[in-house]
């Protein structure tokens, strides 16, 4: 009798054993399950994150960006259709990846033969055909100029250089002159940025041509070389180099580039058309993350006048479309 009173109590306890861990095991399983809910969400938050994030991205025309964010979830969510289609968008026009830079690209200009590279702390030259490296100068490329009559012109914050393309050997050297700088079609002529105003002097000897008063960037000259045009705190105004003197300015300008920031001054946000007709600001380099800027003309442009060569900036890689 004893024996199985002792049986049936360890029956018992087994089988409260038995139900203990199989509660246990449950609880487990729900924890699991909860984990897994929990990391699904998580994962989910974040690319619904990174999805609207590359968007934006590619509204603004950082394709690169957007490119990197949708590359983080490209192994699971290729089935998705609004990563499909992003990541179509994100590929841009047909084009070809010219450099890859070691930091930020600040500036470029082109010429047939040249693509010169402009970033914080060098200004590498590259073979426009073959794509190669040419040259790197150790100064601060925070804007680069190429004129046809073979020279390169570069600006940090306090000074501009003025360099030889056949040699790569330094002519000249201002002082208390900084970004933007640009040169007269013809390359007499060089305008750059000063404390008093947009200077324009002799790319060859350094001497001063013209210093507009009150006048800031952006600025252009017009084909024919002999006028410049500025902002100032009047409105957009065309200055006659001959003359010395104002030609005119433009209606209702006055502070169109007060909302852009100071990057914006910083780069070529103005442009003539060919025939010198019309004065407008290039309407792919107006975007900024909060504003777009209106366009300003003496007569309507032809559309044909707008180039079909664009550069992306701020990245660190250099495509062509």
């Amino acid at each position: 009798m004893l024996q199985a009173l002792r049986a049936t109590k360890a029956e018992r306890n087994a089988e409260d054993g038995r139900k203990r861990e199989e509660v246990l095991r449950v609880n487990a399983e729900r924890e699991r399950e909860s984990a897994l809910a929990s990391k699904a969400l998580a994962e989910l938050n974040e690319y619904v994150a990174d999805v609207n994030l590359a968007h934006q991205s590619i509204l603004s025309g950082n394709l690169a960006r957007a490119q990197d964010l949708l590359a983080r979830h490209q192994s699971e969510s290729k089935k998705r259709f609004e990563w499909r289609y992003l990541w179509h968008a994100a590929q841009g026009d047909e084009h070809q990846i010219i450099a890859k830079e070691p930091s930020r690209v600040l500036s470029i200009a082109n010429s047939p033969e040249l693509l010169v590279v402009g970033l914080r702390e060098a200004v590498n030259i590259y073979g426009s055909k073959t794509g190669s490296l040419i040259k790197s100068l150790a100064k601060p490329g925070n804007s680069v100029a190429i004129s046809s009559g073979g020279l390169l012109a570069t600006a940090g914050k306090n000074s501009v250089r003025v360099w030889r393309t056949s040699d790569w050997a330094e002519t000249l050297a201002l002082t208390n002159y900084s970004a933007p700088i640009a040169f007269s079609s013809d390359g007499r002529w060089l305008a750059a940025n000063s404390r008093g105003g947009i200077r324009v002097v002799d790319s060859s000897t350094g001497q001063l041509v013209a210093e507009i008063p009150d006048s800031m960037p952006p600025f252009a000259f017009n084909p024919a070389g002999h006028v410049i045009v500025v902002d100032t705190r009047e409105g957009i105004l065309l200055w006659d180099l001959k003359a010395g003197t104002g030609l005119r300015l433009l209606n209702d300008s006055q502070g169109v580039f007060n909302h852009a920031g100071f990057g914006m001054r910083d780069r070529h946000a103005l442009a003539f058309s060919p025939s010198f007709r019309s004065t407008l600001p290039t309407v792919f380099l107006l975007r900024s993350r909060f504003h777009r800027m209106g366009v300003f003309w003496l007569r309507a442009p032809n559309r044909s006048t707008i180039p079909r060569m664009q550069f992306v900036l701020g990245t660190r890689r250099l495509e062509k479309w």
